[in-house]
């Protein structure tokens, strides 16, 4: 999995989780969960952004890989961190919320962890 902290004029995009499951009313960043491990390395991630349709657009760091045991399976993420210079169409139904604000919103425990040592 990777969260693609998306990041436009300070403010970054997160969505509220509606399904019924585990992260149920947490919120998220914008997520790609693939079944396969992915090495997300930079050219890898430019290629992705680029596949999205993002051709201008500074990535400002990538995280060690993340670790939460859940009870019944292991959730495995990087946070990929991306300032981009337009708004991309793909995240038209995502909220954006001030960089500064962004731990007053509820999420998964991962998440909080990864904001608590990145704030």
């Amino acid at each position: 999995m990777a969260f693609f902290i998306f990041e436009f004029q300070g403010k970054w995009c997160v969505r509220e989780r509606t399904g019924k499951d585990i992260w149920q009313h947490l919120f998220e960043f914008y997520t790609v969960e693939t079944e396969a491990a992915v090495e997300w390395n930079q050219p890898v991630i430019q290629q992705w952004l680029e596949q999205q349709g993002l051709h201008r657009f500074q990535l400002m760091g990538v995280s060690p890989l993340q670790t939460q045991l859940l009870t019944h399976r292991e959730i495995r993420t990087v946070f990929i961190q991306v300032k981009l210079s337009r708004l991309p169409s793909f995240l038209n139904t995502y909220r954006w919320v001030d960089r500064r604000k962004i731990t007053s919103l509820p999420f998964p425990r991962i998440v909080t962890r990864w904001l608590e040592e990145t704030q």
